[in-house]
Formats: C-alpha cells, sequence, structure tokens
C-alpha cells in the first residue's frame, strides 16, 4: 500500500491510533494510488510486482475507513 494511501486511513480512522502494516503473511505487490498510476513507473505496470487495478488503492482506503468506523462504533 503506498503510503499516501495508508496516511489517509490513519487520518480518516475514528481512533485515537491506527497503524498500517505491510509485507504480512503474504504479497501481493504493490497498491499505488491513481496519481501513481498517472506518473507511470515499475510499480503500476501489471506483473509480479503489482496485479492491481487503478483505483483499487482508493477503494481500499475506503473500505477500511468504513470497516474501522463500524468496529469503532461496537467498541465505544
Amino acid at each position: 500500500l503506498f503510503t499516501k494511501l495508508g496516511l489517509l486511513i490513519k487520518r480518516r480512522s475514528p481512533f485515537r491510533y491506527t497503524y498500517i502494516v505491510g509485507l504480512a503473511n503474504d504479497y501481493i505487490g504493490y497498491i499505488p494510488d491513481r496519481e501513481a498510476f498517472g506518473l507511470g513507473g515499475y510499480q503500476v505496470w501489471t506483473g509480479f510486482h503489482s496485479f492491481v487495478a487503478e483505483g483499487t488503492g482508493e477503494m481500499i482506503v475506503e473500505e477500511a475507513v468504513r470497516m474501522l468506523s463500524e468496529l469503532y462504533e461496537e467498541v465505544r
């Protein structure tokens, strides 16, 4: 997950502390943000290092924030 996307999750999380962990238990390659797709580079080329389509990173951010918000409501 590109740093920019992880920072968005942290910023939008309802929790005081939110940690983004990468390279844990599996490998799916780079997850760039839309801006990175526009800039190009090996991180956005389809191959063993990246299998995701443009916009996937932002979808992950939205879903992560939704799940964090739901969890927050359950534990408060």
